[in-house]
């Protein structure tokens, strides 16, 4: 496969850190497949910045099981902004012991707390939620988690824009999938840069798909520290 800049012990696309199996890895370690940016991820699935023990997509901090987790610690599964949520559901700036939706306390058993404005239903934490789901440090202007920025239909957002679903962490995310630092216009994983449609970027800016690492890619493939107008390595 294609290497840039780190160690690849397996096969896959490796972009300024280590490799160990196969699949792509961005900044950080993979010790297995998926999509790993800024962090380490033991298994598979997306990680942003942060640590995935298992699957899934964990967003700012720990999760070790699967789900979502955005700026703090997931021991199971579910969906936690800013917290510890120790069993599953959505947690909000606290600690939950079991599961349910808890925003801005402590909920030891389950039921929905907030301590903001919701304007429909559900949970908002800290902000304003136009619709329903929960909110943590923003405004949600439909339903899902938003932690620290806006989010105009649903899905996780850390500490940007979304404005459709999926995950954005410190930048823009147009429509869908995992945004790192970056723009992301459709889908993907974007690390650093702008990804104006689908796949990986890191350091650069993607106008299609593919993997660029530390330059432009106009089209898809693998680019290292360069320009590639097309596809190929």
């Amino acid at each position: 496969g294609a290497l840039a800049g780190g160690i690849n012990h397996g096969k896959g696309v490796l972009a300024g850190g280590i490799n160990h199996d196969k699949g792509v890895l961005v900044g950080g370690i993979n010790n297995d497949k998926g999509v790993l940016v800024g962090g380490i991820n033991n298994d598979k699935g997306v990680l942003v910045g942060g640590i995935n023990n298992d699957k899934g997509v964990l967003v700012g901090g720990i999760n070790n099981d699967k789900g979502v987790l955005v700026g703090g610690i997931n021991h199971d599964k579910g969906v936690l902004a800013g917290g510890i949520n120790h069993g599953k559901g959505v947690l909000v700036g606290c600690i939950n012991h079991e599961k349910g939706v808890l925003a801005g306390g402590i909920n030891h058993d389950k039921g929905a707390l907030a301590g903001g404005i919701n304007h429909d239903t559900g949970v908002l934490a800290g902000g304003i939620n136009h619709d329903k789901g929960a909110l943590a440090g923003g405004i949600n202007h439909d339903k899902g988690v938003l932690a620290g920025g806006i989010n105009h239909d649903k899905g996780v957002l850390v500490g940007g824009i979304n404005h459709d679903k999926g995950v954005l962490a410190e930048g823009i995310n147009h429509d869908k999938g995992a945004l790192a630092g970056g723009i992301n216009h459709d889908t993907g994983v974007l690390a650093g840069g702008i990804n104006h449609d689908k796949g990986v970027l890191v350091g650069g800016i993607n106008h299609d798909k593919g993997v660029l690492a530390g330059g432009i890619n106009h089209d898809k493939g693998v680019l290292a520290g360069g320009i590639n107008h097309d596809k190929g390595v």
